[in-house]
């Protein structure tokens, strides 16, 4: 049985790869099914959103208006900035730095990132996390983290009402529509002081650890 799975997964790996302009965009697949395992992802690649939860799998196009990257050492920040008719969705990637690694859980990294912002837990399944978090305006909007492991996170966010229910119905209750709208409702200016980035909050703040060993001081 092991060699006929190996045979499988080879002959899918070979047919994946000859794949022009997708290899990166369906790496996810493949190392889901070469795992075996109910999964979830996310990840934002060759202007398209792909979106996994356990069998559901959505692709929405993303249009890349910009690219930032910020530098907070340990951390490397990456930001995309997708925009769409009804507001700003923004994408980030944190990836930390060999030798360093998040120092805490999923939700006690949110609590650091948007503080003093008010949040609460949604729904989680696999490595995907949903909240809902309460702006200084008094506006809510949803957050969709992906934890790959401790050495990186995927955000998005600021999701809509709509947006935030159905992914809710998706994550709790097994529900997988057809068509998957992830919106947002506002606008690029208001979307990008959600989340601002300084040093203290990698270094004062303990958001990053050194592996193996206690936060790292820098």
């Amino acid at each position: 049985m092991g060699w006929i799975l190996f045979t499988i997964v080879t002959q899918r790996y070979v047919i994946i790869s000859s794949m022009k302009s997708s290899g990166t965009f369906f790496l996810p697949l493949f190392l889901l099914f070469i795992t075996g395992c109910a999964a979830t992802s996310m990840y934002l690649t060759g202007g398209e959103l792909f979106l996994q939860v356990e069998e559901c799998r959505w692709t929405t196009p993303a249009k890349r208006v910009q690219r930032e990257t910020s530098l907070l050492p340990p951390l490397r920040i990456e930001r995309k900035i997708i925009e769409r008719e009804s507001g700003t969705l923004l994408f980030e990637r944190l990836l930390a730095e060999s030798g360093y690694r998040f120092h805490n859980g999923v939700r006690r990294t949110v609590d650091m990132l948007f503080s003093p912002l008010k949040i609460e837990t949604v729904a989680t399944l696999g490595n995907l996390s949903l909240f809902e978090l309460r702006s200084r305006s008094g506006k809510t909007f949803g957050l969709l983290v992906y934890n790959g492991n401790k050495k990186w996170l995927h955000l998005l966010y600021p999701l809509n009402g709509k947006s935030r229910t159905t992914l809710e119905q998706v994550m709790q209750h097994g529900t997988c529509p057809k068509n998957l709208r992830i919106e947002s409702e506002m606008g690029r200016d208001e979307a990008a002081v959600l989340l601002k980035w300084t040093p203290k909050m990698v270094i004062v703040g303990n958001l990053m650890g050194k592996t193996g060993g206690r936060p790292g001081r820098r």
